[in-house]
């Protein structure tokens, strides 16, 4: 689930244009993403969802868990 307020990265289909912004708005339909001055509305169904998490230690070992 995408929350408001996640930072993303907008990638043109070629790659020829890249937008960083902030979810503002979610919805069943669509997804409003800031970028600056320019605000993208994006349909869910028309784009494909890659999610990177960036951590603030040197080694990902201090956040395993056993469940």
């Amino acid at each position: 689930m995408l929350l408001v307020g996640t930072k993303v990265d907008l990638f043109e289909r070629d790659g020829f244009e890249t937008k960083s912004g902030r979810i503002v708005q979610v919805n069943d339909d669509f997804i409003m993403v800031k970028c600056k001055k320019e605000v993208y509305k994006l349909k869910r169904s028309q784009f494909k969802v890659e999610v990177r998490l960036t951590t603030r230690g040197n080694s990902l070992d201090q956040y395993r868990a056993s469940y």
